[in-house]
């Protein structure tokens, strides 16, 4: 095992790792009582603290290929390019989002509320064409999704996986693209076996531009 080390403070956490061996993270610093900062550790940098606003807390949850992480800061959802540059990615009507997981297409997804804390949390999706987008919004009114809590993770074929409520029942979700032009497809996962798909009303734009 191999020790990451920290950004000067007492601990510091892994959250992922991309397949170059680049872990991204959040490591105490000085002074002590410092806020958490994000990082990103190379076998051939070591570890780099990412942008972040002063005296900000700043997490990194998530690496891609590209060398990008995504996690949050300031209470928002943020990115860090391969440089380590911070791109705020904003909230929807709300004043708190957070990204989770960052694909090889600059997709990301994660969650955002109305009004953090009291609010219920919801499951977003961004991407540079479209930005940021509500993920039960691309859902038909009548899919039996009422409520989607949280995104959790991306890959590189644009489906998503999460927590939902289908039914008034709480349920795992895989959301995904399908090749018609114009459609997107979720297929709920049961203890049963069984699943639902839905057709909804827009397609994942897969080809973000990247944000290296």
């Amino acid at each position: 095992a191999i020790d990451l080390g920290t950004l000067g403070g007492p601990s510091s956490t892994a959250f992922s790792i991309n397949d170059a061996g680049q872990v991204a993270g959040s490591s105490g610093t000085t002074p002590v009582n410092s806020p958490q900062r994000a990082f990103v550790w190379s076998p051939e940098s070591g570890i780099r603290q990412l942008e972040t606003p002063q005296d900000s807390f700043s997490l990194a949850a998530s690496i891609n290929n590209l060398g990008q992480a995504v996690g949050i800061t300031d209470g928002e959802a943020a990115l860090w390019t391969s440089s380590g540059s911070l791109v705020r990615l904003g909230t929807l009507t709300g004043n708190y989002s957070s990204a989770s997981s960052i694909n090889d297409q600059i997709q990301v997804v994660g969650d955002w509320y109305e009004n953090h804390p009291e609010s219920a949390q919801r499951a977003l999706l961004w991407d540079s064409v479209n930005g940021m987008q509500d993920q039960l919004a691309l859902l038909p009114s009548d899919s039996g999704w009422t409520h989607l809590f949280n995104a959790e993770d991306i890959n590189d074929h644009g489906e998503i996986i999460g927590i939902g409520q289908y039914n008034g029942e709480t349920r795992a979700y895989l959301m995904m693209p399908i090749p018609e032009p114009s459609t997107l497809a979720t297929v709920a996962a049961f203890g049963t076996c069984t699943a639902l798909v839905a057709a909804a009303r827009n397609l994942f734009r897969a080809g973000a531009k990247n944000q290296r």
